[in-house]
């Protein structure tokens, strides 16, 4: 027993030092990894709606909803908890102002001075504010880059 002191004392050591470093990494890597994942699935939505126009130029409503709360699920499951707070706040209010109240394609309609419109692009302008304060330079797009 006594020469397994010094390897379960040097693993413990290890461990703790592989903890300590994993929590202070750079909040700015954290935030492009998160963000990168999040213009993925818009860029991959994109494309798949132009495709499915493409191949259906009589794409109905209902068909376009379906597709929009595809990409809602897939962004609200982006995994921002090893992100700084207020920028997780911050992604998912931009989230929630795209994604909530979704329920008819009338809901799909914006028009010119929508209050909807405006909070939405106030909350990308704070995204990249946020994003910004942490050294990640960030230019939220949802058009491929």
């Amino acid at each position: 027993m006594k020469n397994k002191k010094p390897i379960i004392k040097t693993s413990v050591c290890y461990f703790l030092l592989l903890i300590s470093f994993g929590c202070s990494s750079n909040p700015s890597e954290k935030i492009k990894l998160v963000l990168d994942n999040y213009d993925q699935i818009n860029k991959g939505f994109d494309s798949s709606m132009r495709q499915m126009y493409k191949n259906n130029p009589n794409v109905s409503f209902q068909q376009s909803l379906d597709a929009i709360r595809s990409r809602c699920d897939k962004v609200n499951k982006i995994d921002t908890s090893e992100t700084p707070p207020d920028f997780s706040i911050t992604l998912k209010k931009l989230i929630s102002l795209d994604c909530d109240n979704k329920n008819s394609p009338a809901d799909l309609v914006t028009y010119e001075g929508d209050p909807k419109a405006k909070a939405y692009h106030n909350a990308e302008r704070e995204l990249e504010e946020v994003s910004a304060k942490y050294g990640y330079v960030y230019k939220h797009s949802t058009s491929p880059k």
